[in-house]
């Protein structure tokens, strides 16, 4: 499949078949478009390697993260190289980076390449990332000032109303995932391990988001969850009340209602902080 190309005005693009099976093509006419041919290659590789990891057994979250970090360390090399070209900055659109890393790279474009075609995509991506940094301020700002978390209702499986403050004197997680997120379904053994462990001490909420609650309710029965499982509709607030910029999300519940701690992504550290958490409070 070609994939997107970038055109700009008066200038063609080639695109020379060079095999149908496998499917290989070279592109020709623009710097944009020759750009793509290195691009292509490296994240081809990249996805390769990704795919390689799904097909084992036993993979963590670690051996994804040293694959992109491989690629991004290409991608960042070949923006050094190509500085001053648009080459630059079609790899930093293409590439996996960091938000830091990102903002570094952006901060760093020529003013000369502002005219690109390219630019107002990465002058976006960028707005996205400081908002997103804003947002992790509210975040900690949330555990430090240790505000009461926002009470809601939702339905739970059996279609009864939830709400959070009946919970009120216990430790609380509250796991935000959806069915459709890869990382949330891939914590589940370990969330299960911890609830096997700690459900004496601490409440387990799941909350799905951004789905129907046919995939739901399909999805709390194929992985078994044992936890209480609650329905996030549309028209809810509680994405907006508990600052949720990414998948899965949990939060931790001190048992006077107020937010101990945020945690983004899957990551064997907030198992070491369920511990510590405890022998603190005890």
């Amino acid at each position: 499949m070609i994939p997107l190309l970038y055109l700009e005005p008066e200038k063609q693009v080639n695109v020379d078949i060079i095999s149908m099976d496998p499917f290989e093509f070279h592109l020709s006419g623009s710097t944009l478009s020759e750009a793509l041919n290195d691009l292509i290659k490296m994240e081809g590789e990249f996805n390769f390697k990704r795919a390689e990891l799904r097909n084992k057994d036993n993979v963590s979250y670690e051996d994804y993260q040293q694959v992109t970090k491989e690629y991004n360390n290409q991608i960042k090399d070949y923006i050094s190289k190509n500085r001053e070209s648009e080459r630059s900055l079609l790899a930093l659109r293409m590439g996996y980076l960091a938000e830091d890393d990102y903002v570094k790279e952006y901060t760093n474009i020529p003013e000369s390449l502002e005219v690109s075609i390219v630019y107002p995509l990465l002058k976006a991506r960028y707005n996205t990332i400081v908002d997103i940094e804003k947002t992790k301020l509210k975040q900690l700002e949330m555990e430090r000032e240790n505000i009461m978390a926002p009470d809601f209702t939702l339905k739970d499986i059996k279609g009864n109303d939830i709400s959070l403050s009946r919970f009120k004197g216990k430790w609380i997680i509250l796991d935000f995932w959806g069915s459709w997120c890869e990382w949330c379904i891939k914590g589940f053994p370990k969330l299960k391990e911890a609830y096997e462990k700690y459900g004496n001490e601490i409440v387990f909420i799941g909350i799905d988001c951004n789905d129907t609650e046919e995939d739901w309710h399909n999805a709390v029965e194929k992985y078994q969850l044992p936890w209480i499982n609650l329905y996030n509709p549309d028209d809810s607030s509680v994405i907006k009340d508990y600052e949720i910029q990414g998948f899965p999300t949990k939060i931790i519940i001190n048992p006077e209602g107020r937010i101990y701690k945020h945690v983004i992504g899957e990551s064997p550290e907030f198992y070491n902080q369920i511990s510590e958490m405890l022998n603190e409070n005890t």
